[in-house]
């Protein structure tokens, strides 16, 4: 039986320089990339944060201007109902009495001569 040895192999120490640099720039590279990714990231999350809460904001102005276009549409249904109270033939009639109004029986109108007036 043979027996086989595995035997490593002994590099100069420009070799391991060599191939430690390669290994330092590809780390770093990753580092970088690694890190351009994670700011990205809270870019992003922060920039999303922000959308949602201007969002958020923008709901309680609309439901405000909601519940006050409602307060508005009830107030102007009750001036409706107040303006047609006050314009009642009844009550206009009484009010007459109370200032001694009298109704008129026979209206008369005056009518202008267009005979003395200017003419082309």
């Amino acid at each position: 039986m043979s027996k086989c040895r595995l035997v490593k192999k002994n590099n100069t120490p420009s070799e391991n320089r060599g191939v430690k640099a390669r290994r330092n720039c590809l780390s770093r590279g990753m580092n970088v990339f690694c890190l351009l990714i994670f700011g990205l990231t809270v870019a992003s999350g922060v920039y999303c944060f922000g959308l949602l809460n201007s969002r958020a904001g923008h709901s309680f102005e609309i439901a405000d201007l909601e519940s006050e276009l409602q307060q508005l549409k009830e107030d102007n249904k009750n001036l409706t109902v107040a303006v047609s109270e006050l314009q009642q033939v009844a009550r206009i009639q009484e009010a007459a009495i109370g200032l001694g109004l009298v109704a008129t029986e026979k209206a008369e109108y005056l009518s202008a001569k267009m005979a003395g007036l200017a003419q082309k």
